[in-house]
């Protein structure tokens, strides 16, 4: 087995921020709903589970059925959440383009102040008002709204992840009806193991989810990096070949793990290598419990699900007070039906004209939103399902 690197516990992220820092997109949280989603579309059933008192025999396959088209509700292709919040995202780069050519406009403006000013006439004065008034009106009309779309979003997240929680409960409640017939088969898988002098199944099945944890952390850490080199062209070059896929890794038939990996690097060779050889050690495993794996595998998957939602949720709402406050400082600048705005109060001295540039320029520059742009748009190619190839990782042939 291939010598492990050592862990990265905390990867630095992927995210989308403005103007204080609070995260709007965040590329990781999306990347590991579609790992886990995934796992849930491939569920299928177990066909080891028993017949049970109390428990109507379509109960799984309706469970597994119900699961599936749930998850749906992520990336379906007309309506799916994904795709809203890749419209989120538009929003977000169109209102970055217009301030990158808005603050160019003031800064030209503010120069022309400076320099001409004293000078102007009366009319010449209400000329530039009115040019100013056009480009905090334009921009107050880009973000006008956006809040409520964001709330709406934040909000459907909380209800995916609430219909998730209940898809988990209830094969929660089947796994009580199998519990008895899971106890006996523990039983024998570990009088088994014990007369066979095997490490206990369960115990390497867990060094196995550690480690998968790790790689994951890792492999992320190197596309995050590759990433940001892409999106603010940093010393380096583009680095593609950090380029998602997605490693599918079954026991006993049940798909139990995924991993966000790489294709064709020595590295992501070997972190492969080290998720075989775990499959591997679990050959010699002839009485693997199944169905404890397979209801294993949901639970740990559904509470991916809902934590990566409920982080989306939270970035979700930062876009909506991010926009609340494009709007306040707009509305400010250009007035509303119930207050006259800034550019209407001006009084006849040159500073007083650039108060609402320096109102407008003081947490947002040009660099700010150029960064943004460049990272939504790798957002935007990254975020979705159909971009990660998917592949089986199995034991390797004896």
């Amino acid at each position: 087995m291939a010598t492990a690197p050592t862990p990265i516990t905390e990867p630095k992220k992927f995210e989308v921020s403005l103007e204080d820092g609070k995260p709007l997109f965040v590329l990781d949280d999306i990347i590991a709903i579609n790992q886990s989603s995934e796992v849930i579309r491939r569920l299928q059933v177990p066909p080891n589970a028993p017949a049970v008192t109390d428990l109507p025999a379509s109960a799984l396959p309706d469970h597994v059925r119900k699961c599936q088209t749930d998850i749906r509700q992520w990336d379906d292709v007309t309506n799916g959440i994904l795709i809203g919040m890749s419209k989120l995202a538009n929003d977000v780069e169109l209102f970055c383009s217009d301030s990158i050519q808005a603050l160019d406009s003031l800064n030209t403006i503010s120069k022309q102040i400076k320099r001409e000013f004293d000078t102007m006439s009366d009319r010449a004065k209400e000329e530039l008002r009115g040019d100013m008034n056009d480009i905090f009106s334009s921009l107050l009309e880009t973000a006008r709204g956006k809040e409520k779309q964001c709330q709406a979003m934040a909000t459907r997240l909380a209800t995916f992840a609430e219909l998730l929680g209940d898809d988990s409960n209830t094969a929660d409640n089947i796994r009580k009806k199998y519990a008895a017939y899971i106890a006996g088969e523990q039983t024998k898988i570990h009088d088994w193991e014990t007369k066979k002098g095997l490490k206990p199944s369960g115990d390497l099945i867990a060094d196995m989810k550690k480690r998968i944890d790790e790689i994951n952390d890792i492999i992320r850490k190197k596309q995050n990096e590759a990433l940001e080199k892409r999106a603010l062209r940093t010393s380096g070059g583009t680095d593609t070949s950090w380029l998602p896929v997605l490693w599918i890794v079954p026991i006993a038939g049940a798909i139990a793990f995924s991993v966000v990996a790489a294709k064709n690097l020595p590295e992501a060779k070997a972190l492969e290598e080290e998720v075989q050889g775990f499959l591997d050690q679990l050959k010699n495993y002839q009485q693997l419990n199944t169905l404890q794996i397979w209801f294993d595998a949901q639970k740990e998957t559904f509470n991916k699900l809902i934590s990566n939602l409920n982080k989306a949720k939270g970035a979700a709402e930062n876009l909506r007070g991010q926009w609340q406050k494009f709007t306040n400082d707009l509305g400010q600048l250009v007035g509303t039906t119930e207050s006259k705005g800034k550019l209407s109060q001006m009084k006849q001295e040159a500073e007083e004209w650039q108060k609402p540039i320096n109102f407008f320029t003081m947490l947002r520059t040009r660099e700010i939103y150029e960064a943004a742009k460049a990272k939504i748009s790798i957002f935007q190619t990254s975020a979705f399902r159909s971009a990660m190839p998917v592949e089986v990782v199995q034991p390797k042939a004896a």
